[in-house]
């Protein structure tokens, strides 16, 4: 987002002009990459491939950007399991974490790698990262937890915001349940 590009150039510009002068940031979609083909060593796609609406093709882009050897780093929560394959309390919980986090639809590891070969990526390493997260997921959750706890809080945290606020709320506070029981997980893979 423009604001995504705003802070970054701040933070580039306090490291100094040599840091500034080795950075170039664009704002794009990973759908429609504006870069050259073969024109990026690396590229890393924290916490959004999730959004994509089209997997095959953001990996086949970031595939086509990439120069032979190049890496595409990704941090991101997927589903260990496809959701037909949960209980329907469990898939009704990821639904409503997916729907809280402005996700369309959760995808699954076997899915991304599945893109990703057919883009021409190789998987390099994938580690899960479930434990890192969990004392943030508890923060988010003890955060969260005091809107849906107190009513008359939640009506005045929420008045005059978006919908999707309550929903994001929600999330929060199941995000710790839910990859506590292995419903969801989150992942650094390496292509």
């Amino acid at each position: 987002t423009p604001a995504h590009v705003a802070l970054a150039r701040e933070r580039i510009a306090a490291l100094g002009p040599e840091a500034a002068g080795r950075v170039q940031l664009v704002q794009g979609d990973f759908h429609h990459l504006p870069q050259a083909a073969a024109s990026i060593d690396a590229a890393f796609c924290i916490e959004s491939m999730c959004h994509a609406f089209d997997l095959p093709r953001a990996l086949a882009e970031v595939a086509r950007v990439l120069r032979p050897g190049g890496t595409l780093t990704l941090f991101d929560g997927s589903l260990p399991r496809p959701l037909e394959a949960l209980q329907p309390d469990e898939a009704l919980a990821v639904e409503l974490v997916a729907r809280g986090l402005a996700v369309g639809r959760m995808q699954t590891v076997a899915a991304l790698l599945e893109a990703a070969r057919a883009a021409g990526l190789e998987l390099a390493g994938m580690h899960a990262l479930d434990c890192e997260v969990m004392p943030n997921l508890a923060r988010l959750e003890r955060l969260t937890g005091a809107v849906i706890r107190w009513p008359w809080f939640a009506r005045r945290a929420l008045a005059r915001r978006p919908a999707a606020r309550g929903r994001n709320g929600l999330a929060g506070c199941l995000m710790r349940t839910t990859f506590g029981m292995g419903l969801l997980s989150y992942r650094e893979v390496v292509l």
